[in-house]
């Protein structure tokens, strides 16, 4: 059997997707109408190779989870502590941080509890921490609802936290894929299990909750646009990718990057320069040629669209081991510059390798990037549609290069307008 550089596998039903089966090798373009189940591909693929890039996060986070009983008995026993002796920082202070080592973070432990113990043995009778309900945390901490003394139940307390790192820090070295799936489908809101399968050169990063999540190689970064509408936002609603994008376009500028595409960028299409200022605005801007600076955010959508593509270009995010994926790039462009959005998306991948995802419903940007692809050589670039299947379900069907599928499904508008028109 074939194995692409990536292969999402989708069958017996994911939301609305019936069934799927996309290669990613250079450049992938899914099509289809709205509610068709482009925007789920998408998020599927950007969700499970953030999560895979970051696994050891996964890992810190279930570790924290299960020693929680125990940390919020540390943050009870902190707030009964002397403000001289112990900080007010309570929770905050238990939270284990990324691979930090064990017998660092135990030693942390056993030396509050000397402490809190030191201080309970110098009070006086009448002025005890161990209120009853004080014994009550402690000894549910620990399950113990005998007459333990409070070394005894400290003791306790400090080997149930070191059993529990035990068993979670061999998450890091095994790498179980249940951690993933279960992620993944906490963040869909529905089980992601085997009926969808993403590898890398056949290696599924998903598709059970058995095996192991292999470490990425050929795809080191990912990045999501969903909207350019989101560039400037000073606060998040929305989902985590939206944050994510602002992390990544926020990094600094490098010394080297491409000078053909910059060049287009800066001086064909946008005429100017984004940049992020955060020396003084903390803003993302835009310095047209004639000397104007604007806040980005209140730019025309276009603008910002391009302006993406231009900070990931200068700060170097864009590379042979970047997947891109983009939702309906041609959403806020005019149909010029969707031309233009198709040129550059195929200078990146001929220039840089970058890897494409997109997702469209625009005649224009279809042909034009079958059109400027062909006339550049570039045969990496695969065509999907999405067709009814049953029960407001869809299948995609592989075009290969052959994009007159899509037209033809496109075409349907001018149907339903010559109805109308009657």
């Amino acid at each position: 059997m074939e194995h692409h550089l990536i292969d999402i596998e989708i069958s017996n039903g994911f939301r609305a997707i019936k069934e799927a089966n996309i290669h990613l090798d250079g450049i992938s373009v899914i099509s289809g109408i709205n509610g068709c189940g482009k925007s789920t591909i998408s998020k599927l693929l950007y969700t499970t190779f953030k999560n895979t890039l970051q696994y050891d996060s996964l890992v810190m986070d279930i570790i924290n989870e299960t020693i929680m009983p125990f940390t919020d008995a540390l943050a009870q026993m902190q707030v009964q502590m002397s403000p001289g002796i112990s900080s007010r920082r309570h929770m905050s202070r238990w939270i284990l941080h990324r691979r930090e080592k064990k017998n660092e973070y135990m030693a942390r432990v056993k030396d509050f509890c000397d402490k809190f113990l030191k201080e309970e043995e110098e009070r006086d009778a009448g002025d005890s921490m161990m209120t009853e309900r004080m014994w009550r945390i402690l000894r549910g901490a620990v399950n113990d609802e005998k007459s333990s003394t409070l070394p005894d139940i400290l003791d306790q307390l400090t080997r149930n936290i070191s059993d529990k790192l035990d068993k979670g820090y061999k998450l890091f070295t095994s790498r179980p894929r249940e951690v993933l799936t279960k992620r993944m489908s906490l963040q869909f809101g529905q089980p992601v299990n085997e009926s969808v399968r993403i590898s890398e050169y056949g290696d599924a990063f998903i598709g059970s909750s058995d095996g192991i999540v292999p470490l990425p190689h050929y795809i080191q970064q990912v990045v999501y646009i969903d909207t350019p509408m989101i560039l400037g936002l000073d606060f998040f609603e929305g989902p985590d990718y939206w944050k994510d994008l602002h992390d990544i376009l926020r990094k600094p500028a490098v010394g080297e990057f491409d000078r053909q595409i910059y060049t287009a960028l800066s001086s064909e299409i946008l005429h100017g320069e984004a940049q992020y200022d955060d020396d003084v605005f903390d803003e993302f801007q835009f310095k047209r040629e004639d000397g104007q600076t604007f806040d980005l955010f209140k730019c025309a959508t276009g603008i910002k669209s391009f302006s993406i593509l231009q900070l990931l270009l200068k700060n170097g995010t864009l590379g042979k081991n970047t997947l891109l994926i983009i939702d309906e790039p041609e959403a806020h462009l005019h149909p010029q510059w969707i031309v233009e959005y198709a040129r550059m998306v195929l200078l990146l991948y001929r220039n840089l390798g970058v890897k494409f995802l997109i997702a469209s419903h625009s005649t224009d940007f279809v042909g034009a990037m079958k059109e400027i692809a062909a006339a550049t050589g570039i045969e990496e670039l695969n065509f999907y549609l999405a067709e009814e299947a049953e029960n407001m379900q869809y299948k995609y069907q592989d075009l290969g290069d052959d994009v007159e599928p899509i037209f033809a499904s496109f075409n349907k508008s001018y149907d339903k307008l010559d109805n109308y028109a009657k």
